[in-house]
C-alpha cells in the first residue's frame, strides 16, 4: 500500500510519538510504502532542523537519525510532477503532498495539516489522520 504522509506527521513519528510513530513502524516493517518528492525530503530535513525542535532531536540522538536514514532508505522516490497543482490556495506548499499522491498512485494521503485535512479527498484518494489510517488499516 502507497501513502504519503506530510511533514508534520513524520516529525512527530521522529521526535515525540503515538500514532505517527506507529505509521513510521509500518513504513519500516515494509507493511506500508512511503512514497516522497525531493521536494517533500528537503522539506522535512528544514523541519527537523528548527531550533524549538533541537532539544528533543538531541535527546533521541542517534536513535532518531537511524530511523529516519531507516524510513528514507524504505521509502519510493516519485520524480517531481510536471503538473502544478492548486488545490490549497491558503497554504500552496501543501500541494507537494497532492501532487506526490497522484504521481505515486497513492492509496492514502497521512496528515495532521487542517488545510490537507479539510480537502478531505483529493484524486479519489483519501486524506486522513494518523489516527483516522491506523483504524481504517487495522
Amino acid at each position: 500500500m502507497r501513502v504519503i504522509v506530510d511533514t508534520n506527521v513524520l516529525v512527530s513519528g521522529l521526535l515525540f510519538g503515538g500514532p505517527p510513530r506507529e505509521i513510521l513502524e509500518l513504513v519500516q516493517t515494509d507493511t506500508i510504502t512511503l512514497c516522497m518528492t525531493e521536494t517533500a525530503i528537503l522539506e522535512l530535513n528544514r523541519v527537523l532542523t528548527y531550533p524549538k525542535l533541537e532539544r528533543q532531536r538531541l535527546r533521541l540522538t542517534p536513535r532518531f537519525e537511524i530511523v529516519l536514514d531507516d524510513v528514507l532508505s524504505r521509502s519510493i522516490r516519485i520524480p517531481e510532477p510536471l503538473d502544478a497543482i492548486d488545490v490549497i490556495t491558503v497554504d500552496p506548499s501543501d500541494n507537494i503532498f497532492l501532487a506526490c499522491a497522484s504521481a505515486a498512485n497513492a492509496q492514502f494521503i497521512i496528515s495532521g495539516d487542517k488545510h490537507l485535512l479539510d480537502v478531505k479527498n483529493f484524486a479519489g484518494i483519501p486524506i486522513v489522520t494518523p489516527r483516522q489510517f491506523l483504524r481504517q488499516f487495522k
